[in-house]
């Protein structure tokens, strides 16, 4: 009879990462020291890989901030040249995003 978790024992001798859950319920890496018990009352899984955090700016800003409208590619590099004309005027030579955001907001409250 095969082993209720065989495949993940597979799956762990190949190198995978493997988790277990709790009883409560949390996922914690599976670090076995010296031997690996595998119970047949545990819940094993491949540790899954992470999610890359992204965000659209325009979209979360559309939806968190009433007024707001999507500014459109030719008002967001209008905002942009902008306010690199202003750095370059004023002797920066750093970009400050903070700027480049308020601009930004600025420009989307306008209707």
């Amino acid at each position: 009879m095969k082993h209720k978790h065989a495949d993940l024992i597979i799956a762990w001798a190949n190198g995978a990462e493997i988790q277990f859950r709790e009883y409560e319920g949390k996922w914690n890496d599976f670090q076995p020291n010296g031997y690996a018990c595998w119970h047949q009352d545990m819940e094993y899984r491949i540790k899954p890989e992470p999610k890359p955090e992204t965000l659209d700016t325009r979209s979360y800003l559309i939806g968190r901030y009433d007024g707001l409208r999507e500014l459109t590619e030719d008002e967001i590099r209008e905002v942009a040249d902008s306010v690199c004309h202003t750095w370059k005027k004023n002797g920066v030579g750093e970009l400050y995003m903070t700027d480049f955001a308020r601009a930004i907001l600025k420009k989307a409250i306008e209707k």
